[in-house]
């Protein structure tokens, strides 16, 4: 959605040279109809496979049932259908230390809180030198 479904179509490009057969559509929306195309996508049962959404919508997508599980394997406890819940500890995330893509959105996230936010938020308190 807005720049980044922009930008997207390079990116596809170079992934499916490296991944043959695999084909993905990449539908840009502004940020200001996402919202409403979502609704109607999650009504006419509709929903692309993956899609960037906003946070703020989760609770109202999770209501109408339009989230997937997350699925085996990353959570931190084990929850049987009966008896109490386990914790599993980090040792469901350790393989995704040896994945690369993993590392890069930490790293990406990373920089994304220590650089954009503080700055961001000295701009709005107009303490911008």
């Amino acid at each position: 959605m807005g720049t980044e479904g922009e930008n997207l179509p390079k990116l596809i490009e170079q992934f499916q040279q490296t991944n043959p057969g695999v084909k993905v559509t990449v539908t840009p929306i502004p940020w200001d109809a996402a919202h409403n195309k979502f609704t109607t996508a999650i009504t006419a049962q509709t929903l692309p496979d993956a899609a960037m959404v906003g946070t703020t919508w989760m609770g109202e997508f999770a209501d109408l049932g339009a989230l997937d599980p997350t699925p085996q394997g990353i959570s931190l406890f084990d929850w049987p259908v009966f008896g109490e819940r386990s914790f599993l500890g980090l040792g469901d995330y350790s393989h995704l230390l040896h994945d690369a893509v993993f590392r890069r959105v930490v790293l990406n996230t990373a920089l994304f809180v220590v650089l954009y936010v503080p700055l961001n938020v000295v701009v709005s308190l107009g303490l911008a030198v």
